[in-house]
């Protein structure tokens, strides 16, 4: 007969036990992040000159303040520093470099607080953990609010967990800029909370039960009160989802999920499955429906919500993705590596993990490095020329290595300008070029607006106020 898994623990390990298991794989997990910073300079042009993050930089450099969009004030914190660079004259490289480093450098002090303040090695695993099995590439697209308020409610988890720490105090008000980062999170902050409560009894509750219904006022004032734009209340429909599900087998969002799931994200998958496996032995029934209907509901709601996914455009549902990640990884720091309880083999899982992903990172940035390459070659294509602006036919372009089109004029623009003795180039791409009115003069035409382009800082952009003009591939 086969013998049974231990049984998993009714009450968590103590924090200061938990610290000592796990004080080498956290020293590991400092060498991962210089990694990960190390990456973040190397790649800071393919992480900052690309679509969103672009628009975003080209609109606080041409602004010289903070842009908060959708009210995702969190996006404030890693724009601190390349606001005052671009205040303080930096030139172009070091706006964008400190703009690439700051994102990583945020979740670090994540880190260091939840690891070495708040004493909670188990919570700053989830950072480590998280990255290792799912982040890729989303590395690259750095600009994400999503990712950012995960990492604080790593942060949030840490203060919760600790008992003798009167920091709980913070907790409700980091809630606000947690909640306010992206309408799904509330699916990750729900998961963890639930999974805690299933392990607590009596008075400990109250605590988590509180920041729940806290999460979901928020939510609720958010969804109700405050403007709510079509870039966050058209993306996940209930209709959308009611009228896909029928057709679950047939979309294309469902085959690109086990494609990549099977491909990218196997580790997950294994995690997933191991975590199953453990709470069935162990007659945990109430850990396996969480995580079974957290996990395939979640899944659900973006593939049916998204039916005709592209599968260039894995950077941006890898993020949609991440709750996913958050689900396993809060399962596998607080129900798997107990069972190890073993420094050195949770030393060696966590340096398998560093190795492993940061081999990902790097085989994934050829991606995005060859799309920064081709958009060098369309502002090479205006050498020859003293014109600033040009127009190119949607049909000429190439969209296996541009992905999206629409943060072209902002890509070429802070691209060019990062040349010596430059011009800046802006490209915008049209499918009317017969229609498209190349008389402008001075004003810059951009995705979704049009500017003056004599109010832009000459120490960044020098565009001239010829009329645009037509770019052949």
């Amino acid at each position: 007969m086969a013998r049974s898994l231990p049984i998993l623990m009714k009450e968590r390990l103590p924090i200061e036990s938990s610290n000592q298991v796990l004080s080498p794989a956290i020293k590991a997990g400092h060498f991962f992040f210089l990694i990960l910073i190390g990456f973040s300079a190397w790649f800071y042009i393919e992480r900052t000159v690309f679509i969103d993050c672009a628009f975003g930089i080209f609109n606080f450099i041409a602004d010289k303040d903070f842009l908060i969009l959708n009210n995702r004030f969190i996006a404030f914190i890693p724009q601190i520093l390349p606001v005052i660079g671009v205040k303080s004259g930096w030139s172009m490289s070091s706006v964008l470099l400190s703009y690439s480093l700051s994102f990583t450098i945020i979740y670090y002090l994540y880190y260091i607080i939840t690891a070495h303040f708040i004493k909670n090695k188990q919570a700053a695993m989830l950072f480590l953990f998280l990255f290792g099995i799912f982040i890729n590439h989303t590395f690259f697209w750095i600009q994400s609010e999503f990712p950012q308020g995960i990492m604080l409610f790593f942060l949030c988890i840490g203060i919760i967990q600790n008992k003798n720490m009167k920091g709980k105090i913070i907790v409700p008000f980091l809630m606000v800029p947690i909640i306010f980062s992206h309408p799904l999170i509330i699916f990750p902050i729900t998961f963890f909370l639930l999974f805690m409560i299933i392990d607590k009894k009596g008075d400990r509750q109250y605590y988590l039960w509180f920041i729940l219904i806290l999460s979901v006022t928020i939510l609720l004032f958010k969804m109700k009160i405050m403007d709510i734009n079509a870039y966050e209340s058209d993306r996940i429909s209930f209709q959308k989802i009611k009228d896909n599900l029928p057709h679950l087998l047939e979309i294309s969002s469902f085959r690109l999920f086990v494609k990549w799931f099977l491909k990218d994200y196997f580790m997950l998958l294994a995690g997933l499955i191991v975590l199953l496996f453990i709470y069935l032995q162990n007659r945990n029934y109430l850990k396996f429906l969480l995580l079974t209907g957290f996990f395939s509901g979640f899944a659900l709601i973006v593939i049916l919500s998204y039916p005709d996914m592209n599968p260039d455009y894995q950077f941006y549902f890898e993020n949609l993705y991440l709750p996913l990640g958050v689900f396993v990884t809060i399962g596998v720091v607080y129900d798997l590596l107990p069972l190890l309880f073993n420094r050195q083999l949770i030393f060696i899982l966590v340096v398998i993990l560093i190795i492993f992903k940061s081999i990902s990172i790097f085989n994934t940035s050829k991606l995005y490095t060859d799309r920064t390459f081709y958009i060098q070659e369309l502002i090479a294509k205006t050498n020859d020329s003293s014109k600033n602006k040009f127009v190119i036919d949607k049909e000429d372009v190439r969209f296996d290595k541009l992905l999206m089109e629409w943060g072209l004029p902002y890509e070429t623009i802070l691209l060019s300008s990062l040349k010596d003795n430059w011009k800046t180039v802006s490209i915008i791409t049209t499918d009317e070029l017969e229609n498209f009115n190349l008389k402008t003069g001075q004003k810059l035409r951009l995705s979704f607006s049009t500017i003056d382009q004599t109010t832009l800082d000459n120490r960044y952009f020098n565009v001239n106020t010829d009329d645009y003009h037509v770019l052949s591939e």
